[in-house]
């Protein structure tokens, strides 16, 4: 049985962290795409609120490589 999350409040609170919207400062945003690029991940997100779209790119560390090579 799936325990369900709790639902993001607007206005957003003054201490959000993480991606916030650049438009509405909102701190809920949906997935609408995600592809795998050379050695990053990229995400293409959308406001729940306002609808404004953002790109984020993410590299995990197995893209980074063993540091020790280096």
């Amino acid at each position: 049985m799936a325990v369900d999350a709790p639902r993001k409040t607007w206005p957003p609170k003054a201490n959000a962290r993480g991606v916030v919207c650049a438009r509405c400062g909102c701190a809920d945003l949906r997935v609408r795409n995600t592809r795998y690029s050379t050695g990053r991940i990229v995400r293409y997100r959308e406001c729940r609120h306002c609808g404004k779209r953002i790109t984020t790119y993410e590299v995990t560390p197995s893209m980074l490589g063993n540091p020790s090579r280096r």
